[in-house]
């Protein structure tokens, strides 16, 4: 009763916070933040069970998509266990061997080792496979002996068993705890019904009911195959035993030939459903997204959009590139984290990276994305916001006066409650789509705008200013201040050299009437001289 009204409540509000975050695109951002983080709160251990499911509902909002990933024909366990217990049958009608549905999964793995031939030893590794399934291994001989013809009494038989069980166990050592090492190597193509595989979880819970319970080698990395054979090795076991098990396992005839690799790709292409069903899946989905994305847009922006005055106001780089990398910057980070902590699985069909691939993969992801992503916004923020601010006054105003760098800093309106540019010399003009305002998602994305259509200038041609009125007057009295001082410097100057004309006139009138009497003077005097002259010359005449 408490799972379906949860589950309820989840289907109820997963639609509501559809039909909210398709209104607007604010809305949507609100709401994925807030889910986001609800989905990163799961992971708290101790939390409620009703609230990890409420939360599974809504994981869309956080990019992981891979809970509603289609299964693309991809083989299921299930079908991979239903085809294998068919090869079985087949196996035990071709070889007539009464012990193939115990020993069947060992054969199939022997002759995998066998075909696959892993690091150049596949017979050792086959060899070692058998070693690590004692019992298995006994009935196998024992079956294949039978089937040459040897007649045995059941306490001969029995003894046979024991023999080859002794004798394999001597070989085996601590092989088992490798092969047996859930951690390490989950998986089991055994048909055991104890095993335990959820999509959702990378490492199996198993629970082996005998020997027989062979792990999956398919599943195992050139360095796991590396390391199992060299502790094959160390416990003595060679190329050279299990001679019977090697010369009447029919692994290069049919059927075995065809169906042993068939198999084993059914089961390859089952990984690869189980991973992108994962957090694994997500880290790559998310991985693929933004690198495809972010290369497809750069190259319609460089070819297309940079040239074009007319855009789709959604498509701007600035907020197309902040909204998607800002929604999958939680789910990315939580699943490389995931994957750089804990083992997971990772394959792509016939290749399989080592764990230390993984990791470094991984970290150069966090680096690429999430730490280089609050990085760069963090710088830009400083640029146009704080990076001016420790300019002097002199500076300031001479940059206002002139009109120079008003792009540099980002001012707050309190008006509107946004970082507006100081000043504007274009607009944008607003291009409505032929939809009506009520088809909210289509009318907002298919809504367009013109850039620098038209230069937008005071009556005196300079840029129209949005700062506050007290910072204009401030600047307005500062500008006519000074307009004021230059006219007044002017003025000065102008009286200044129309004194500096003014005395020099009046002494050269004054040494002009100087030297004037001076002249007048000495012809007063020269008339003088002359009239003395000519009354003495006349007395004497006289």
């Amino acid at each position: 009763m408490r799972t379906a009204t949860t589950r309820a409540i989840s289907s109820w509000a997963t639609t509501l916070a559809t039909v909210l975050a398709a209104t607007s695109a604010s809305n949507f951002v609100a709401l994925a933040r807030q889910i986001q983080f609800m989905d990163l709160t799961t992971e708290i251990q101790g939390t409620p069970d009703v609230y990890n499911q409420f939360s599974q509902h809504l994981k869309a909002f956080n990019f992981d998509f891979t809970q509603y990933l289609p299964d693309m024909g991809l083989p299921s366990f299930e079908d991979v266990q239903e085809y294998r217990g068919k090869v079985i049958e087949q196996l035990q009608d071709s070889m007539h061997l009464g012990q193939m549905k115990t020993a069947g999964t060992l054969v199939l793995q022997y002759c995998y080792a066998l075909t696959a031939d892993p690091n150049g030893q596949g017979r050792l590794a086959a060899n070692a496979i058998l070693a690590e399934h004692p019992k298995g291994t006994a009935d196998l001989i024992a079956s294949l002996k039978e089937m040459q013809g040897s007649v045995f009494s059941d306490t001969k038989k029995a003894q046979v068993l024991d023999d080859a069980a002794v004798a394999v166990e001597q070989k085996a050592g601590n092989i088992s705890r490798l092969l047996r090492g859930v951690k390490h190597y989950p998986g089991d193509v055994s048909g055991d019904p104890k095993s335990i595989r959820r999509l959702e979880e990378d490492v199996m819970a198993r629970r082996l009911g005998d020997e027989d319970s062979a792990l999956l080698v398919v599943e195992w990395t050139d360095k796991q195959w590396e390391k199992f054979i060299k502790d094959a090795i160390k416990k003595n076991v060679s190329k050279d035993a299990f001679q019977t098990a090697f010369e009447l396992v029919p692994c290069d005839t049919s059927p075995m030939r065809e169906v042993v690799p068939f198999l084993y790709l059914m089961h390859e292409m089952e990984l690869i459903r189980r991973m992108m069903h994962s957090y694994t899946g997500t880290f790559l989905l998310m991985f693929l997204f933004v690198t495809l994305l972010g290369g497809s847009y750069i190259a319609y922006y460089q070819t297309v959009m940079k040239s074009s005055q007319r855009r789709l106001r959604m498509l701007e780089p600035g907020f197309l590139s902040i909204f998607v990398l800002d929604m999958g910057l939680i789910g990315f980070t939580r699943s490389a984290a995931k994957m750089l902590t804990q083992n997971c699985l990772v394959t792509f069909f016939f290749w399989k990276p080592e764990r230390f691939q993984i990791q470094i993969f991984v970290a150069v992801g966090i680096l690429m994305y999430p730490v280089l992503f609050v990085l760069v916004t963090c710088w830009m923020i400083w640029d146009v916001t704080i990076k001016d601010a420790g300019r002097s006054a002199d500076e300031t105003d001479e940059v206002e006066i002139h009109g120079d760098d008003l792009h540099t800093k980002m001012v707050f309106n309190e008006d509107i409650e946004q970082w507006i540019d100081p000043a504007a010399k274009e607009i944008k003009v607003t291009l409505e789509p032929p939809i009506p305002s009520w088809v909210l998602v289509a009318s907002d994305a298919l809504t367009s705008h013109v850039r620098s259509c038209i230069p937008v200038l005071t009556e005196k041609g300079e840029a129209i200013s949005f700062k506050h009125e007290h910072q204009e007057k401030v600047k307005e009295a500062q500008h006519l201040n000074r307009a004021n001082l230059e006219e007044e410097a002017d003025q000065l100057e102008e009286k200044l050299n129309a004194s500096q004309r003014a005395t020099v006139t009046k002494r050269a009138a004054a040494m002009r009437e100087e030297r004037a009497k001076k002249i007048h003077a000495e012809k007063v005097a020269l008339g003088n001289s002359f009239r003395g002259i000519y009354g003495t010359f006349g007395q004497m005449y006289r």
